[in-house]
């Protein structure tokens, strides 16, 4: 696999791109390249299920939650992987959560 299929927000709506970035960073935080793959094809599937039709676009609440659903199901999956990738996840979750917070912050 050479890219990490990612869930990004946009003007229209929830739009998937190939990312290699996506896939070093969650690679870098020690999660297992199998696991990596599962991610990719749980944000294609989930994706392909719900982007808007064309030309339409989703208010924030339906943005939330679809991210909320997206993520819920990354976290069903990912308690079928090792604990290693497991810890290595929830850490990566929470260093992302950390720094978007911290821009907020500084946005206001």
């Amino acid at each position: 696999m050479n890219f990490q299929t990612v869930i990004d927000k946009s003007q229209n709506g929830l739009l998937v791109r190939e990312d290699v970035h996506e896939m070093s960073d969650l690679l870098s935080a020690g999660i297992s390249e199998s696991a990596v793959g599962g991610i990719s094809v749980i944000a294609k599937d989930f994706y392909a299920a719900n982007k808007p039709a064309l030309g339409q676009q989703m208010d924030h609440e339906t943005k939330a939650t679809l991210f909320k659903q997206f993520m819920e199901k990354v976290g069903e999956f990912i308690q079928t992987q090792s604990s290693e990738d497991q810890a290595a996840l929830k850490k990566l979750f929470k260093e992302k959560k950390a720094d978007f917070e911290a821009r907020m912050a500084a946005a206001n």
